[in-house]
């Protein structure tokens, strides 16, 4: 409850900010199926489908663009024979800028810019002793950075958007669970005090990217359809490494103010 509570405190400007603006807000739900490979928690490969769904607000003028992305993602994975187990529960949060740097013939444009993103992923790890999962180890990665980012869009006609963008942090602030496994455990409420920051890194010591492409579709004069794919790939290396990718598809329905 605590990470869900956090995730809408980050999702909160999304929501407010739609309604001093004029642009376009949605809401979408989908899956991502998720791989992660924590050498702090075991050596197994952990993958599955989870739900994610998400909001997006977007603010467009002539020559830039303003986009703020949140997405929820939880449920489970899985490792071998399906008798180990993890539940992961967290959010990713982007506000990005994008200027409009050249135009080319068909319609292309590309955008070069910045974004302030944060994710954050917890893992609770239980393996199965026959009649129950027996809890073993929690472990997290958070990141929170300043990215370069880069985009190409098109609109082939009035009815129809479609966009890619490139996502890279340049500087984050890295948060996870201490060298020792019982580092960050409390006796005294039997469980671990999860931290979402951490120790600051620079490009390429913690390596992400992030990639998004979207394609939108009026269906009305106010309403669109929306269908996204996004893929994200992210690696660290402290205090034992740790790496995650996800192929992520939700589609949604979105309003033009």
């Amino acid at each position: 409850m605590k990470l869900l509570s956090l995730f809408l405190f980050f999702l909160f400007p999304v929501i407010t900010v739609s309604h001093a603006q004029s642009d376009f807000i949605g809401v979408s739900f989908g899956g991502s199926n998720l791989h992660i490979l924590d050498e702090h928690a075991t050596p197994l490969i952990y993958r599955g489908t989870v739900i994610l769904p998400s909001l997006s607000y977007d603010h467009c003028s002539g020559t830039s663009s303003h986009t703020i992305f949140g997405s929820f993602h939880h449920g489970f994975l899985f490792a071998g024979a399906e008798n180990f187990k993890t539940e992961v529960i967290g959010w990713d949060f982007s506000y990005t800028y994008l200027h409009k740097i050249a135009t080319m013939h068909g319609g292309f444009s590309f955008d070069a810019g910045g974004s302030v993103s944060s994710f954050f992923n917890k893992s609770d790890y239980s393996f199965d002793v026959v009649t129950f999962w027996a809890k073993n180890i929690e472990s997290w990665y958070g990141r929170h950075s300043v990215d370069l980012c880069a985009g190409i869009h098109n609109n082939f006609n009035s009815r129809n958007y479609i966009e890619a963008t490139l996502n890279m942090p340049l500087v984050s602030n890295i948060g996870r669970p201490a060298y020792s496994a019982s580092g960050d455990y409390n006796y005294e409420e039997n469980d671990w005090d999860i931290s979402c920051f951490g120790n600051t890194s620079f490009f390429p010591m913690n390596f992400s990217v992030k990639t998004q492409v979207s394609y939108s579709m009026m269906i009305s004069e106010r309403f669109f359809a929306v269908a996204d794919y996004i893929f994200f790939y992210s690696r660290s290396i402290e205090p034992q490494q740790i790496r995650l990718y996800s192929n992520n598809f939700i589609i949604g329905v979105g309003y033009a103010f």
